[in-house]
């Protein structure tokens, strides 16, 4: 018997109503492991689209925070590539409130990711993004891509896939279709891939 898993974590701020959720794919569940080291084989099959390739890992806070104040990818990119231009932190997101970046910053550096090595353990998404230098691109380290219109960050690594964003941006692109293809990366035979999302799906739009 092989079971395989994933998993998906939320981290919320109560005080400006934000909230991240982050989706773990540990390579030992993916059925097809070379695909960690072809990114656009693995975006083609999460229907992701790249959007950009980030050079260091310390753009990673300014790329959280602009998936959480942007719900549309294209505006998410906007801030991005400020950042990449070299406009300071401050100046981006200076029509946002402030919590949004400390939590972005929280997220980003702080040991709060729970990923596989040995044992499990908790990991920030800076020093993950570290190891995945070369994998997104020449140089890059984590990607902005998008899941319809919606943004997200993935980062790829030797162990395993993460996908955060936006908490309620995420649930919509996995009812629209982002859990059906996980569930096949896993190896689920395409019908129950396809209950299990048709299932997702129904609990999302009955909550909406």
């Amino acid at each position: 018997m092989t079971v395989v898993q994933w998993y998906d974590t939320t981290f919320a701020y109560r005080e400006i109503g934000s909230a991240l959720r982050v989706l773990v794919i540990p390579s030992r569940s993916i059925l097809e492991k070379q695909i960690l080291e072809s990114p656009s084989t693995l975006m083609a099959r999460l229907e992701l689209r790249h959007l950009e390739t980030v050079p260091s890992p310390s753009l990673l806070p300014g790329t959280l925070a602009s998936i959480l104040v942007d719900e549309h990818a294209d505006l998410a990119l906007m801030r991005l590539r400020k950042l990449l231009d070299g406009t300071p932190l401050s100046t981006v997101f200076a029509d946002v409130d402030s919590g949004v970046v400390t939590l972005a910053e929280h997220l980003a550096l702080d040991d709060l990711v729970p990923f596989e090595g040995s044992p499990l353990h908790a990991d920030s998404l800076v020093n993950l993004a570290g190891k995945s230098k070369g994998l997104l691109g020449l140089g890059a380290v984590v990607g902005l891509v998008a899941s319809g219109p919606r943004p997200l960050v993935l980062i790829a690594v030797p162990l395993g896939i993460v996908l955060c964003g936006a908490a309620a941006g995420v649930a919509k692109a996995l009812s629209q279709g982002l859990h059906y293809q996980i569930l096949k990366l896993l190896g689920l035979p395409q019908d129950e891939a396809q209950k299990a999302s048709l299932s997702d799906a129904s609990r999302a739009a009955n909550a909406s």
